[in-house]
């Protein structure tokens, strides 16, 4: 038991997990909103405009279909095509 506690600790301790959350959650995060901050928020403001141009067509392609179980195809607004 000690010894497969001595040599698990290097791998598995609150250290390594706060420096791990750091380089790869905390750092990137700052390094995110200083880039989104930079010039008066533009970038922030390009996201923004962009995720509600996705969110918008999000599921308007009427082209886009899909098969059930043996049935004709069905389009995304959900009516059946012709």
């Amino acid at each position: 038991m000690k010894r497969s506690i001595s040599t698990i600790v290097p791998f598995f301790n609150t250290n390594r997990m706060v420096e791990e959350y750091t380089e790869k959650c905390y750092w990137p995060s700052h390094q995110r909103l200083m880039k989104l901050a930079a010039d008066n928020l533009a970038a922030a403001g390009d996201l923004a405009k962009w995720r509600k141009r996705v969110g918008e067509g999000w599921g308007s392609n009427p082209h886009r279909v899909g098969r059930g179980a043996g049935r004709r195809p069905v389009c995304a607004s959900g009516r059946n095509s012709r």
